[in-house]
């Protein structure tokens, strides 16, 4: 899943570096057979409405266009206090960031001081060619391999980048074949550890947890590499048998993908719904008898 290219800009040392990368999705959280609600007479998927449901509002019942929608703002627990709605011109104006397609690199730090517990999503970072200027492809990927030589002694760029118009703090390091990105909290979005009270143990007792994990390593190694989404698969079976069972319908027909309205200026009348048009249909058999 491509989520767009960026710019890399690192204004450390005595020359600023700019590299253009392409952004890939490194994880896929969705299974690829979804489940939706469908209509028992034709099995078109059925849509949630934005409806008010306060009663004494005048728009009870109405469909609320998420554009026109307020925001309700809370900033966190602490401040609750400071919850209300805001007009989508408040909130960007005071909410929404430039959207720019940017890595801004803000630090390096050795990859061990990154915590592993504020890691939310992963991208994979590739060198952007362009087909028109061969020169450039040359020196951007010449510049790429260079950082990424340059990160291979456990160093990592910490920096913040725009994804889904949102600015998120990310850690740049490398993964092998290419650069990898990691979005993260900040360090005042982790929650401390609560306190236990640990047993101390003496130098006997550590050099026997540490031979008992060396024999189960040695003698049961395993594979991280097979781990793979045993339960998405037997849905998947259970789904092929029922439909080579005939237990359940299956659509002879394909559902019809929706086409975009267009608003033609040219166009005098206003495009009829596909009930209007059975209406006008009858009518026209009636008239016909």
């Amino acid at each position: 899943m491509t989520i767009g290219s960026f710019e890399i800009t690192i204004n450390k040392g005595n020359t600023p570096l700019r590299i253009t990368v392409g952004c890939d999705k490194a994880t896929d959280e969705k299974q690829f057979i979804a489940v939706h609600l469908a209509c028992p007479k034709c099995n078109n998927r059925i849509r949630q409405k934005n409806v008010c449901v306060t009663p004494s509002c005048e728009n009870n019942g109405k469909e609320i266009i998420w554009g026109e929608a307020n925001k309700l703002v809370c900033l966190d627990e602490k401040n609750a206090e400071l919850q209300r709605a805001f007009t989508s011109d408040e909130y960007k104006s005071i909410f929404e960031k430039s959207k720019t397609a940017r890595i801004e690199i803000i630090g390096i730090t050795p990859l061990s001081a990154i915590n592993r517990i504020g890691i939310m999503a992963s991208y994979y970072l590739t060198p952007k060619s362009e087909k028109k200027d061969k020169a450039k492809t040359q020196e951007n990927n010449y510049f790429y391999s260079m950082l990424k030589e340059a990160m291979t002694n456990q160093y990592a760029l910490i920096g913040k980048v725009m994804l889904r118009s949102k600015e998120n703090l990310c850690v740049i390091y490398d993964f092998g074949e290419a650069l990898l990105l990691q979005t993260m909290y900040y360090n005042d979005e982790i929650r401390e550890i609560k306190t236990f009270e640990n047993t101390a143990l003496n130098s006997q007792d550590k050099l026997m947890a540490k031979e008992w994990i060396k024999q189960i390593v040695n003698s049961e190694a395993f594979d991280v590499s097979l781990l793979k989404n045993e339960d998405k698969q037997i849905i998947i079976n259970k789904c092929f048998d029922l439909i080579s069972n005939k237990d359940i319908p299956v659509l002879e027909n394909p559902i019809e993908e929706r086409k975009p309205f267009v608003n033609n200026p040219f166009a005098m009348t206003k495009p009829q719904t596909q009930t209007q048009l059975k209406e006008q249909e009858k009518e026209k058999e009636v008239l016909a008898k």
